[in-house]
Formats: structure tokens, C-alpha cells, sequence
């Protein structure tokens, strides 16, 4: 009853529901306190998800609040209710992207335009960084798993936002997380990231594992990218990098779209979460980013389908996927720069707020797995035709 010794000498006078333990949210109030929240920051959160619901038009009082795994920048609970089971995110507010106004125009765009296979966005707090979504009952897929099916669920998802894409306004909307909007955009975000992550581990305390990291960049990262850098430019010798895409060529973006980010329904087919990133993008850059995850590696033939989804007709998914495959060393090498994120101690502060801390051995695994992903076979994909 410590909780409820600091509540009372803090909050003297508030209703004596907060002070008892059949007060659904008591659990709620240790919880947050035990990982480092104040009482004011507790029962701010208690408020907060009490006035979310009621924007939904739910009840407002809660029974359980059960945290889930996997977040990578934000925090994520399973909210049982009455009525049922809500999904509540905090993201994280603390750089310079609005991860839950990205997420909420994204799914505010796909309820008005009938795209299914996406969480319903019930209620959103910008002040709090809260949003509500609906429930969606299903399992994160297994890597190892993957088929032509998983394939076609994907084509068919992508296939719908880039209809109602070019049936809407879309190229109005601002641009996505990291958006390649010319081709030369596609060299910058590989570029800067590198450039980033070598100013960061030069600013990092002097350790054995900091000066693993910056041989593995100056030995292996910097030349792979240099020999990406200049076989690309040779196949796009005589384009024109600067000149902006047409808006019939860009989309309304998920951006960080792949099965990482999908869940397999307890009925049938997949569902596609998670959308900070989502803004105006082009089909190549969606395209590249989804079959170069490192720990999703799609099946054969992948690139193909989702090209062809992508496009308006054959011909014109062959050009995507040509594109696309040209293109591919440089989304690898961005890739590896991604794993390599927690370096930067922006990041590492995103990671410990999702995850609450374990920093050191988290660092440890993403060297060793960017050291992997970049010896892999897998730098060029032709594999994924």
C-alpha cells in the first residue's frame, strides 16, 4: 500500500475510489510508478486513458491494462474494457517526427477511403502522445514461415491503398518518414544515416564494443557503401536525379510496411499495424524498404507481386521492380545503418522508453546482426524476383 501512502499524502481531497485496490486502475498506478513514473505522471496517465475512452464512446473505467511486447518506439497495451479489448499506444515525443500524427492521418485516411486489413483509430490525445485502436484479434507472423499466400494477403493490401492513392488527393498529404520523392532521395537517406552514425560513435564514451562498431563502419559499412554508391549512379547514368517524381507516381505510404508488421488473424487472411512513418512516398521506396527487412526476408517472387500490386498494370510493375532491384544495394546499406540505430543515443532513448532499458546488450546483438545482414547473400535481390 505504498501507492496508496504517496497518493494520499500528494493528492489529499482527490475521490477515495483512487485510494482503494478494487479501483481498476490501481495496478495500473504501481506499474507505472515501479518503472520510474512520478504520481503526477501516473495519475495523469490514469486521466488520460479515462478521457480516451469516453471519446470513443466507451466506459470509462477500465479492468486491466496489460503491457505487450515488441515495441520498438512507443509503448503498447492490450486495454480489456466491458465492451472488450482496445489496443493503447504512447508513443514516443522526444525527436523531431509526430509519430501519433503520422499514424492517425494514415488510419483517418484509410476508414474514409474503406481500406481494410488496418486497426480502426477510435480516440487520440496529441497532448498525452495517446491513441485508442480497436482490437485487432491475431499473431505476429513467423519468419520462418512465410508463403505465396502471406505474399498475396500483402499484393492485395497494397494493391487497395494504391487505388484509392490515385482516386484521392493523396499527393496533398505531407510526405512520409525518410520519403523519396526524387530519385536522388534514394542515395541521401543511406548517405546521412552513415554520416550520423559515424559522427555519433565518434562522440561515444571509449569502450571495447564503441571500437568494434567504428571498424565494422570504417572497414565494411563506408566501402559497401561507396561500391553501392557508384554502381547504382552507373545504371542511372544519363537520369536526371533532382527532378521531383509526378504526383501520379507517388502515394499515400505505410512507409515501414512488411511482416514484421503484420499479424495473422484469428479468422482468416493478414492485418497491417503500425504506420509513425506512413506520409506521401513513392511505390519504390515502399517497395524496397518491405523486402529488405532484415528479420522478415520475403519469399521468391515477393518483389514481383508486390510491384505488380503496386502498378497499374503488368508492363508498368515490371518497370517498379526493375526499379526496385536496381536500387536494392542502397536500400541494404540503409538497412544496416537502421540496426545500427541504437548508437545514436537519440535512438537509444526511444528503445529504452519502448522497452525500458537493457541498452548494453541490446547494442551487442545489433552490431552482431548488422555485421550478418550486411555479409549476407541477400544485398542484391535478384533472389526476391
Amino acid at each position: 500500500h505504498i501507492v496508496n501512502l504517496e497518493l494520499a499524502v500528494k493528492y489529499q481531497g482527490l475521490p477515495k475510489r483512487l485510494f482503494s485496490t478494487n479501483y481498476p486502475p490501481h495496478n495500473l498506478l504501481k506499474s507505472y510508478l515501479r518503472r520510474g513514473g512520478s504520481v503526477e505522471e501516473t495519475l495523469g496517465m490514469v486521466s488520460a486513458v479515462e478521457n480516451l475512452l469516453r471519446a470513443a464512446g466507451r466506459t470509462a473505467a477500465y479492468v486491466r491494462k496489460i503491457p505487450l511486447p515488441g515495441g520498438r518506439n512507443n509503448r503498447v497495451w492490450r486495454l480489456n474494457t466491458a465492451e472488450g479489448p482496445l489496443l493503447l499506444k504512447e508513443y514516443f515525443q522526444e525527436d523531431d517526427w509526430d509519430r501519433l500524427a503520422a499514424e492517425s492521418r494514415f488510419l483517418r485516411f484509410c476508414a474514409r477511403a474503406g481500406v481494410s486489413r488496418v486497426p480502426r483509430l477510435l480516440a487520440e490525445d496529441a497532448k498525452t502522445g495517446l491513441a485508442l485502436h480497436g482490437w485487432l484479434s491475431g499473431d505476429r507472423l513467423d519468419p520462418e514461415k512465410l508463403g505465396e499466400s502471406d505474399v498475396a494477403e500483402a499484393a492485395a493490401f497494397l494493391a487497395e491503398l494504391a487505388a484509392v492513392s490515385r482516386n484521392s488527393r493523396a499527393a496533398e498529404m505531407p510526405p512520409a518518414r525518410d520519403a523519396c520523392l526524387r530519385l536522388d532521395d534514394f542515395f541521401r537517406s543511406p548517405r546521412q544515416r552513415l554520416a550520423d552514425l559515424e559522427k555519433a560513435l565518434l562522440e561515444q564514451p571509449e569502450t571495447a564494443l564503441t571500437r568494434e562498431a567504428r571498424r565494422f563502419l570504417r572497414d565494411n559499412l563506408r566501402p559497401a557503401w561507396e561500391q553501392a554508391r557508384a554502381a547504382v549512379m552507373a545504371d542511372l547514368a544519363g537520369k536526371d536525379l533532382q527532378q521531383p517524381f509526378p504526383d501520379d507516381m507517388l502515394m499515400f505510404s505505410p512507409s515501414d510496411a512488411g511482416f514484421h508488421n503484420a499479424l495473422r488473424l484469428k479468422g482468416d487472411g493478414l492485418a497491417f499495424v503500425d504506420f509513425e512513418y506512413a506520409g506521401l512516398d513513392s511505390p519504390a521506396k515502399l517497395l524496397g524498404d518491405f523486402v529488405s527487412q532484415p528479420d522478415f526476408p520475403p519469399p521468391a517472387g515477393t518483389l514481383d507481386a508486390l510491384a505488380t500490386a503496386l502498378a497499374d498494370n503488368a508492363a508498368a510493375g515490371g518497370e517498379l521492380a526493375g526499379l526496385v532491384g536496381l536500387l536494392m544495394p542502397l536500400f541494404r546499406i540503409k538497412f544496416c545503418c537502421i540496426i545500427l540505430n541504437d548508437f545514436k543515443m537519440l535512438d537509444a532513448e526511444r528503445r529504452d522508453f519502448a522497452e525500458g532499458g537493457r541498452q548494453a546488450s541490446r547494442l551487442e546483438g545489433q552490431l552482431a546482426r548488422a555485421k550478418s545482414y550486411l555479409s549476407s547473400s541477400r544485398l542484391c535481390g535478384d533472389d526476391l524476383n
